[in-house]
C-alpha cells in the first residue's frame, strides 16, 4: 500500500541520518559568474543555433548578454514554456518567419498522422491524458520540442539549455551544459569541471538566485547520463548539482535515481532521505516512489539483456528472451543498451541482418545519423529489398530520411 510504501522510506530516512548530516554538510563551492556562465553557454552554441532554454532566469541572462554586450545575436534563444502559449508560438512564427520554423498553429494535421509511428512513446502517454478528461498545453511540450528539433535541425544547429523531456534526455548529446540533438559527436564539450567549479572556498557568500539556475542547468544533464547508462558520469553530475542546491529537492531526486539506476538500493534509500524533507505532498511522494522502483526495473532489465547478448544463446528459449527483452527496451526508450548491444552482436555477427537493422534502428533514435546510414547500409548489402520494404513503414527511421530527403531510400530501392 501507498502507507506502507512511505513508511519504508521514512524507515529507511531514519537508519540513514548518519549519512544524511553527512550529504547535509557539503563544502560551500568556489564561486562563478553569472556573465562568465551564459557566455559560455552562448558560445557552446554551433553558428545560427536555435537554443531551447528551460530556466527564465538562464533565459533573461543570456539575453541580456545579447543585447547590452552584442555576444553571440547568431543565436536564437525561445524559452521553452513559451511555445506553450498560442500567443507565443504566434509571435514567434512571425518574427523568425524564413529564418527558423516555429508553427503558429499546434499541432498540425500532418504531425497527428506522423506521431503514433514516429514517436509512439510520448504520442501514447498523450493519449492517456486524453482517456483521463483532456490535455492543457503543457502536455504537448515533448512534442513540441520534437517537432521544433525535427523541423530546423538541418539548417541550424539546436541545443537546449535546462530543459528534460523524456526523447530528449534518452538522446541527447552533451556540449557544455547543454544538451544537442542530433548529435553531432566532434568533441567541442567543456569538461564540467571547467564550467562549474565545486572546489571549497568558504571565504566567498554564494548567491542562491544564481545556484537555482546552476542546478536547473545541471539536473537535465544528471538525468541524460542516467537515460543514456552512463550511470559515474550521472552520479557525478547529481553531486555537483547537490553542492549548489542542498534544499533543491530535484538534486536529491536525481542522485536517488542514479543510485537506483545502478542497482544501488541502500544509496537510493539514503538520497531518499534527504528527499523526504522537501517534498510537498503525499502524491508528490508517491512519484518519488514510483520513479525508483522503474529506475530499479530499467536497471534489472538491462543487466539481463547485456547478460544475455554476451552469452550468444542461440536456443529457441534464449533467442525468444532475448527478443523480449529487446522490445521492452525500445519501450522505455532504453536506447544507449540497445546501441552498445548491438554494435558487440555485430562483430560476433557482422553477416546478420537483424542485427545490424535492429543496430542502425537505434542509432537513428540516438541521433548517430552517419553510423546509423554506415550499418543499414551493410544490411541493404545483404537484403536491399527487405531493408527496403521495412524503413518505408518503420518510425525509428523517419529522422535518417529528414537528414538525407529523398535521396536514402532510393540508394535503398536502387
Amino acid at each position: 500500500s501507498r502507507r506502507g510504501a512511505l513508511a519504508a522510506v521514512v524507515l529507511a530516512a531514519a537508519s540513514s541520518f548518519v549519512m544524511v548530516l553527512q550529504f547535509r554538510s557539503l563544502p560551500p563551492r568556489s564561486p562563478i559568474s553569472a556573465e562568465e556562465m551564459g557566455r559560455g553557454i552562448l558560445n557552446d552554441c554551433g553558428r545560427n543555433a536555435a537554443l531551447v532554454v528551460g530556466d527564465s532566469h538562464t533565459a533573461s541572462l543570456l539575453r541580456t548578454l545579447q543585447i547590452a554586450q552584442g555576444e553571440r545575436r547568431d543565436v536564437t534563444i525561445i524559452p521553452v514554456h513559451a511555445l506553450e502559449q498560442p500567443k507565443w508560438r504566434e509571435r514567434f512564427h512571425r518574427k523568425f518567419a524564413g529564418a527558423l520554423a516555429v508553427p503558429g498553429d499546434f499541432p498540425s494535421v500532418e504531425a497527428w498522422k506522423r506521431w503514433p509511428r514516429e514517436r509512439p512513446n510520448e504520442f501514447g502517454l498523450l493519449n492517456v491524458r486524453l482517456k483521463q478528461g483532456g490535455v492543457h498545453e503543457t502536455d504537448f511540450i515533448d512534442l513540441m520540442l520534437w517537432e521544433l528539433m525535427r523541423d530546423n535541425f538541418k539548417e541550424h544547429p539546436v541545443y537546449f539549455a535546462g530543459v528534460s523531456t523524456p526523447w530528449l534526455t534518452a538522446r541527447g548529446e552533451r556540449v557544455g551544459v547543454l544538451l544537442q540533438y542530433p548529435r553531432v559527436g566532434n568533441g567541442r564539450g567543456r569538461t564540467l569541471e571547467t564550467i562549474v567549479p565545486a572546489s571549497p572556498d568558504t571565504s566567498v557568500r554564494s548567491d542562491p538566485e544564481f545556484d537555482r539556475t546552476v542546478v536547473a542547468l545541471l539536473l537535465p544533464l544528471a538525468e541524460a547520463y542516467r537515460r543514456q547508462d552512463n550511470i559515474a558520469a550521472s552520479e557525478n553530475i547529481a553531486g555537483l548539482a547537490r553542492t549548489y542546491g542542498a534544499d533543491d529537492a530535484g538534486a536529491w531526486l536525481v542522485s536517488a535515481r542514479a543510485a537506483a539506476r545502478a542497482g544501488n538500493g541502500k544509496m537510493a534509500e539514503e538520497f531518499a532521505a534527504n528527499y523526504i524533507p522537501l517534498v510537498k505532498s503525499d502524491q508528490d511522494m508517491q512519484v518519488f516512489l514510483d520513479l525508483i522502483k522503474e529506475d530499479l526495473r530499467r536497471n534489472s532489465i538491462a543487466s539481463e539483456f547485456n547478460s544475455a547478448s554476451s552469452t550468444h544463446d542461440s536456443s529457441n528459449g534464449g533467442r525468444k528472451r532475448h527478443a523480449d527483452l529487446a522490445t521492452q527496451l525500445w519501450d522505455l526508450d532504453e536506447l544507449t543498451v540497445l546501441s552498445n548491444a548491438y554494435a558487440k552482436a555485430i562483430q560476433h555477427g557482422p553477416d546478420n541482418f537483424e542485427l545490424l537493422y535492429e543496430g542502425a534502428a537505434a542509432d537513428v533514435q540516438l541521433g548517430e545519423l552517419g553510423a546509423a546510414r554506415t550499418t543499414l547500409g551493410r544490411a541493404a548489402a545483404l537484403d536491399k529489398f527487405e531493408a527496403f520494404r521495412r524503413v518505408q513503414v518503420d518510425g525509428r527511421f523517419f529522422l535518417l530520411f529528414d537528414a538525407d530527403p529523398g535521396n536514402f531510400t532510393t540508394d535503398l530501392s536502387g
